[in-house]
């Protein structure tokens, strides 16, 4: 997160960087920090912006790091 802390219901615009957010994100997921603070679910997104459908839920901080609530899991298996 590139952003000055905020507090919960302050945003619906969170500015990342680091990284290209449109690589690790997709419309619809559910965003949390690493400390577990639910954000939201993202509407729309650029490089270094997420657009939030509401105000986000939790408080957030500067430099936190975030991650999809629920990734895709792959299970793979082989037949002999």
């Amino acid at each position: 997160v590139n952003e000055s802390n905020f507090a919960a219901g302050a945003e619906t615009i969170i500015t990342v960087d680091t990284k290209d957010a449109t690589l690790v994100f997709a419309p619809g997921d559910v965003i949390i920090a690493a400390d577990e603070a639910k954000l939201g679910t993202i509407k729309s997104m650029a490089a270094t912006r997420l657009t939030l459908e509401s105000l986000n839920t939790d408080a957030i901080e500067d430099d936190d790091e975030l991650y999809n609530q629920s990734p895709i899991t792959l299970i793979l298996s082989f037949e002999r």
